[in-house]
């Protein structure tokens, strides 16, 4: 690919110099070949990537070394941490609002996505049923993404089943424990909610419908407020050590994007993969859904990912969303 391709701006090659970097010492004309630019071309993206906090040493003989990296957000290390072809354009703000409402203004405008938009911190960060979402500065992962899917609008409820397998499996990777799913949008690890999914649709005067797939990671906070210190829990305290967020956004691109391929007749695989993850099956609950509740025995999944509740009357009744709260037996 050539070197002045919309698709490798300089933020990309940043990212690509920073994992080059990562496997060792290393000549700037290695890095050079490595990354199919010019040699001098070399030298100011080591620049970018030190003017976003990180350390490079500098040999004449023996080359770059990359010393420190930050434990900063910034496109360039997340996008070092991107291995698979699906990119999405990152972009990552200091403080806002909340991501979600962003990223729902950027699509209103007719903003075609692939994006996704990273906040250190978020004042007004929401979860489910308008509840608001813990997100100090610097501790989590606090992000949103909008997308387009080519599928048919009514299968678009799948994605938060796919946006919770991905959160899953890239929590399990980078730090190490063991993940579940609470119907339908939360991750667990030990019966502690370390992550939420919130998903929202809208449309567009020009482009038509889209999805903002907002997604919450508790990773590194060591404390939560007293209310929800015994449901809670970061990935640094299940865990026992502090995780790298720009690592483990970059591994939630790679599954996310892996997963949304499988948005149409390879749901299957996916809702396979939620089954076997999800910790309210095969257990008594009380569903609250809008204003109704309704209490039963969770079955299983269907084919869209519909959690199926057996109620006292013995009749089966599909939901697609819903807060689950589970009951003694």
């Amino acid at each position: 690919m050539s070197p002045t391709s919309p698709l490798r701006n300089t933020r990309q090659l940043a990212g690509e110099l920073l994992r080059a970097l990562r496997a060792g010492t290393t000549p700037p004309s290695e890095l050079a070949a490595i990354l199919g630019i010019e040699l001098i071309a070399v030298k100011g993206l080591a620049d970018h990537l030190e003017a976003a906090g990180a350390d490079i040493s500098r040999h004449p003989i023996l080359g770059y070394t990359l010393v420190h990296e930050p434990d900063a957000l910034s496109a360039e290390i997340i996008l070092s941490h991107i291995q698979d072809a699906w990119r999405p354009q990152i972009e990552t703000v200091t403080s806002t609002g909340s991501t979600n409402a962003d990223a729902f203004q950027r699509g209103s405008r007719d903003e075609t996505g692939p994006l996704v938009i990273f906040a250190e911190h978020q004042t007004a960060g929401r979860g489910r049923l308008g509840r608001s979402w813990e997100s100090a500065p610097g501790e989590g992962l606090w992000l949103s993404f909008l997308l387009r899917p080519k599928s048919p609008v009514t299968i678009w409820h799948r994605i938060t089943t796919l946006a919770a397998l991905a959160v899953a499996e890239s929590v399990e990777s980078v730090a190490g424990v063991s993940a579940g799913i609470k119907w339908p949008n939360d991750v667990l690890v030990n019966d502690r909610k370390v992550a939420g999914i919130l998903a929202e649709t809208g449309t567009s005067p020009i482009h038509g419908p889209f999805v903002v797939v907002g997604i919450g990671i508790n990773v590194n906070q060591t404390a939560f407020p007293e209310e929800i210190s015994q449901s809670a829990a970061s990935l640094r305290q299940v865990s026992k050590g502090a995780v790298n967020r720009g690592e483990l956004a970059g591994r939630l691109i790679d599954r996310f994007g892996q997963w949304l391929q499988k948005l149409d007749a390879d749901f299957p695989t996916a809702l396979s993969g939620a089954t076997m993850r999800n910790t309210v099956l095969g257990k008594h609950i009380t569903l609250h859904a809008g204003t109704t509740s309704s209490t039963g025995y969770a079955e299983a999944l269907d084919a869209d990912g519909e959690l199926l509740l057996r109620l006292p009357d013995g009749s089966l009744r599909a939901f697609s969303a819903g807060e689950v709260t589970l009951r003694g037996r």
